[in-house]
């Protein structure tokens, strides 16, 4: 049950992408091809092991406040690894920047755009606007009418 809670916390994309190297490593390994043996290493290194280091790269340098080069390091994850919320992750950094810039306008602009997601992603975007505003009430509000729905 624990390793349910893990891979659902992880999120699918990164389910469905162990779950399909592994298929590529064991039909290698079933059909005695070395090459795809080692096709899905070079996918394991590729897609697993470079984007949970940059992520953790990524994460260090937004916990510093260091909003360009988290933006940056979020893009390349991006690319590396497209669900799981990572696309929308440099749009959500770039307002974060804008927000400590004092451009709150148009950092807010910037998140509103995620009101309706339904996702951690909308759940982030919409913390961060009440944050930015100093609007606490509102996020209590906006966080009990949805939290069914994330």
């Amino acid at each position: 049950m624990g390793a349910l809670r893990r891979v659902r916390t992880a999120g699918p994309g990164w389910a469905v992408l162990f779950l399909l190297i592994l298929a590529i490593c064991l039909a290698g390994w079933s059909w005695q091809q070395p090459s795809l043996v080692y096709a899905s290493g070079a996918l394991w290194v590729l897609f697993v092991v470079v984007p949970g280091l940059l992520g953790k790269l990524y994460f260090r340098r937004f916990l510093e406040q260091r909003y360009p080069e988290a933006r940056r390091l979020a893009r390349i994850i991006s690319w590396l690894h497209p669900a799981d919320g990572w696309r929308q992750q440099p749009g959500l950094v770039h307002a974060v920047e804008l927000a400590q810039r004092g451009e709150l306008a148009a950092a807010s602009a910037a998140l509103e755009r995620y009101r309706e997601t339904k996702s951690l992603v909308g759940l982030i975007a919409m913390t961060m606007l009440y944050r930015i505003s100093h609007r606490w009430e509102q996020l209590i509000a906006w966080e009990t009418r949805h939290r069914d729905e994330l």
